[in-house]
């Protein structure tokens, strides 16, 4: 129940083998859309507390994620579950992995360039009813999917199959 005061923000490194999220902070920065952009891990100062960064989120109306790795290849990455747990809307850079948890549309919104990431950023801070309703929807998705009684009873059936399977081998 957090005001959420801070418009946009990406959460990560933005230096080194991730100079294109870099680039896309700089170019919705030049057009004129403000970007908080906090942690990474390839500078020790910079990284956060656990409480601070899940404040930030909590305070976020969209968080941006970029779905590439630093290999270049697409990949879904924690932050997604983290930013929806957090009930930010997520507005992440089009790969084919995130579309496999979450419907694209309904549960977080992606971008295929700066310009379309501009657009779609404006248009939902001017539009607050569908950002939250979006947020509503990936909040409840990723709590009911892959909130913590599903992972604890998914983790739990896991071990229990693999200590019977490991009897009945003795």
């Amino acid at each position: 129940n957090c005001e959420r005061d801070i418009d946009v923000c990406f959460a990560g490194t933005i230096e080194g083998a991730h100079s294109d999220r870099k680039e896309i902070i700089e170019g919705l920065q030049k057009a004129g859309l403000t970007v908080m952009v906090i942690g990474g891990n390839m500078d020790k100062k910079k990284k956060l507390p656990l409480e601070q960064y899940i404040n930030i989120l909590q305070r976020s109306k969209i968080s941006l994620n970029f779905s590439n790795s630093s290999t270049g290849l697409s990949q879904i990455k924690g932050r997604v579950f983290e930013i929806l747990f957090c009930g930010a809307m997520l507005l992440e850079q089009a790969g084919v992995d995130t579309p496999r948890f979450f419907e694209d549309g309904v549960e977080y919104i992606s971008f295929s360039s700066v310009s379309d990431a501009a657009a779609k950023i404006r248009y939902y801070l001017a539009h607050d009813d569908e950002r939250k309703t979006i947020a509503a929807a990936g909040h409840k998705a990723a709590l009911l999917r892959y909130g913590p009684d599903i992972y604890w009873k998914t983790l739990l059936k896991k071990v229990a199959n693999i200590n019977i399977e490991a009897q009945l081998q003795y």
